[in-house]
């Protein structure tokens, strides 16, 4: 009987305390705006009792929080207003004076550690303590280590003083810091998995890490960008690093190849107008050698016959690490026939010096060929002369991956000098001003690329070609519109001595190298008046909007779009496709 009695007290004991509870309606804080309310509203919407543990724990969060902005020495002031059930808390804040950093001392053996973190805070010293700040600064610290070969390094605070200066009346604090390296990490080991075709060479080449090097944590992060710029390997994956049973440092590397020899082409018919033109056949011819027997030499030959009487051959190869060095031979021959009026041939030989792996410099040097077809029947059309070619070139390339970037920039630019001497016709060698000319010519390209959100990439691009000298022919003139400069229009639609074009796309990733994409297109011509005798410039603004796809295939990268130029009605859109240029 008197266990049951008990019981009945407990439990109207425990429903007095309930009907007595009383809970936080709200909060006001008064003398700081630097306390962020969310801090403490989770307070209010659970509903908790007021009690001296809670209390405490909201002023040792408010504390926290303006210690974390520099102001150690806050005082802090809480009381309430009860009404019925619920309570008003009115927390009054005095900041008092910030607390600024003093000096910092480093316990360790080694002056090298003094001297690198006095560095990272010689400008800390006199600003206010912000422990964000200092963690920052601790993360800078400890990337430096990692990349002199120190990846378990630790950086701890041991003590920190608060003293007070009377004479300039402010809080100063001197923090002690223990930095602990732990041993040095080497690359004993190179492990490359999935490279059936690629010769290991050829990967850790152009990683540029050799056994025995540091470790180096920028360098092991790059792997994937730098592979994936060979063109060769499906995505990159993150490289790994880790210490085997023997404690010896394992750099592990995992590839996927890609199909890297191509071949695709396509043929057209264009039936013959009534009895105006005969039909004729049009189309392409692309074979591409990339990887040639796993060594990073690459190759291809482009044919394309764009008109009845027009047609295009070109080749390309290159010879990676000459010597072993970091040097690139590449050799270029070009032909194209223009209608039935002339021939222009080119020969070019490249030297590429590869600074490191983002950068890159040229030298070429190329003799260039133009001959007029039938002179005698068609009148003048171009002159027959031959050129010596000069030029120089820079290359930084950031990007994460050749065919879909998702970060980074490509910068390109070329300079030429070209000595042409003029030999006939003989019958219009006196319409040439000089039988030698010297020309030049200035070629600049910027790629950026920024992923804005999951799985879409903004792509902005800008190209400028400048032709300068005299007596400048069509043959010398740069061409603009088509697939790969400005969309809407045909191939080589427009000619110049001056051209500009710019394409902004936004992309929406399909896959890693697949993509849809919404574009537009700006460009501009120049076609200047003492060229082949004009009496007036000719140029024009031309624009291009439209949609396309970029899919990866067995063969490439195949890249198809519809466009439409300014003014173009739907039925007049151009459908623009092609597989995407490797060379």
């Amino acid at each position: 009987m008197i266990r049951q009695l008990n019981k009945y007290f407990l439990f109207i004991l425990f429903l007095s305390q309930i009907n007595y509870s009383q809970v936080i309606k709200n909060i006001e804080i008064s003398g700081s705006n630097r306390v962020n309310k969310s801090l403490i509203t989770p307070f209010l919407q659970s509903k908790i009792s007021i009690n001296d543990s809670l209390s405490n724990l909201i002023l040792n969060k408010i504390k926290s929080a303006l210690s974390d902005q520099g102001f150690y020495n806050s005082e802090i002031e809480l009381d309430s207003i009860k009404i019925r059930n619920e309570v008003i808390l009115l927390i009054k804040i005095s900041e008092n004076e910030p607390t600024f950093i003093h000096s910092i001392q480093v316990e360790s053996t080694d002056l090298e550690d003094s001297l690198v973190v006095q560095d990272y805070f010689k400008y800390s010293i006199g600003k206010i303590f912000l422990r964000e700040e200092v963690e920052k600064t601790f993360y800078e610290i400890l990337a430096e280590y990692e990349n002199i070969g120190f990846p378990f390094a630790s950086i701890e605070v041991s003590k920190m003083f608060f003293l007070s200066d009377t004479l300039n009346r402010r809080n100063e604090v001197t923090l002690h810091l223990k930095i602990k390296k732990n041993e040095k990490s080497t690359v004993d080991k190179i492990l490359i998995e999935g490279n059936t075709k690629t010769k290991e060479y050829v990967i850790t080449r152009n990683i540029r890490i050799k056994i025995g090097d540091v470790f180096s944590s920028a360098k092991i992060n790059t792997i994937p960008e730098i592979l994936n710029r060979l063109k060769f390997f499906e995505p990159i994956e993150a490289a790994q690093y880790y210490f085997n049973q023997e404690n010896k440092g394992i750099l592990k590397i995992v590839v996927k190849e890609k199909v890297t020899n191509s071949f695709d082409g396509i043929v057209g018919y264009v039936p013959a107008i009534k009895n105006k033109s005969k039909g004729y056949f049009t189309g392409f011819v692309n074979v591409g050698l990339r990887n040639i027997f796993g060594s990073e030499r690459s190759g291809m030959v482009k044919w394309q016959k764009d008109g009845q009487l027009s047609q295009e051959l070109e080749i390309n190869y290159i010879e990676p690490w000459l010597f072993d060095l970091p040097i690139n031979i590449s050799f270029f021959i070009w032909q194209r026939k223009q209608d039935s009026t002339y021939v222009q041939r080119k020969y070019e030989g490249k030297v590429e010096y590869l600074l490191n792996d983002e950068i890159s410099t040229s030298l070429l040097i190329g003799t260039e060929s133009t001959i007029p077809s039938e002179p005698d029947k068609r009148g003048f059309i171009v002159f027959n002369s031959s050129s010596l070619v000069l030029g120089a070139s820079l290359k930084y390339d950031t990007r994460d991956d050749a065919y879909s970037p998702t970060k980074g920039f490509l910068f390109t630019t070329t300079y030429k000098l070209y000595q042409k001497k003029i030999f006939g016709p003989l019958q219009y060698l006196s319409l040439a001003e000089s039988k030698k000319v010297e020309q030049q010519k200035i070629e600049f390209d910027f790629s950026f690329f920024q992923k804005t959100m999951r799985e879409q990439v903004l792509a902005l691009s800008f190209h400028v070609r400048e032709l300068k000298g005299t007596s400048k022919e069509i043959s010398d003139l740069y061409k603009l519109g088509g697939a790969f400069s400005l969309r809407g229009y045909i191939e080589n639609q427009f000619w110049g001595n001056r051209v500009f074009w710019s394409n902004f796309e936004y992309r929406y990733l399909l896959g890693r190298r697949s993509f849809v994409f919404v574009f537009f297109d700006e460009g501009y011509f120049l076609l200047s008046k003492n060229n082949m005798e004009r009496e007036k410039d000719l140029s024009g603004f031309k624009s291009g909007y439209g949609f396309g796809l970029n899919l990866e295939t067995g063969i490439g990268v195949l890249g198809v779009s519809f466009a439409l130029g300014k003014g173009d009605s739907f039925s007049e859109g151009k459908l623009h496709f092609g597989i995407i240029n490797e060379f």
